[in-house]
């Protein structure tokens, strides 16, 4: 999963916001299930971040 969470910030990195999005909402599946730790709030905060770039201001703040 943190392969897939670094994929997402390489995809970031990249300005592909769409395709880290669609990644990140895979993974944000798994990460619900998961206890807090580190890895969750990397996830998460990607994610927020992700959609805070494509416009889901709503939605990223939820995250």
């Amino acid at each position: 999963m943190l392969t897939q969470i670094n994929q997402a910030q390489a995809l970031q990195t990249l300005g592909e916001y769409r395709r880290a999005q669609k990644q990140l909402e895979q993974i944000n599946q798994d990460l619900v299930a998961l206890p807090d730790n580190l890895l969750k709030a990397k996830g998460l905060r990607s994610l927020g971040v992700t959609l805070q770039v494509v416009g889901d201001l709503e939605r990223s703040q939820s995250k």
